[in-house]
């Protein structure tokens, strides 16, 4: 009962706004719904840092099967944005 009701919202919000993935900054309850409810592929894409040095992310969800689709734009977010760098974990405040 769960996972269906997780998957009708995730699909009810794709459908809704007519589009094919999720994105969440910092793994919100979009990310526990998503992963731990409905079962549906998730990762999570380097976003940069924080002030403090602290390093973001985003969670990408997609439906069913979505896998394939998820590591393509992944792959094109972390591209196009370059935000990697080893953290400075001496610092974090």
């Amino acid at each position: 009962a769960i996972r269906e009701k997780a998957q009708k919202q995730i699909d009810g919000l794709l459908a809704a706004n007519k589009l094919d993935m999720l994105g969440a900054m910092n793994v919100d309850l979009l990310g526990i719904v998503s992963n731990c409810g409905a079962g549906y592929p998730g990762l999570v894409v380097p976003a940069g840092f924080r002030t403090n040095g602290q390093p973001m992310g985003i969670m990408l969800v997609g439906t069913a099967m979505a896998d394939a689709k998820l590591i393509r734009a992944a792959y094109a977010l972390e591209q196009a944005t370059q935000p990697w760098r080893p953290p400075d974990l001496m610092h974090w405040k």
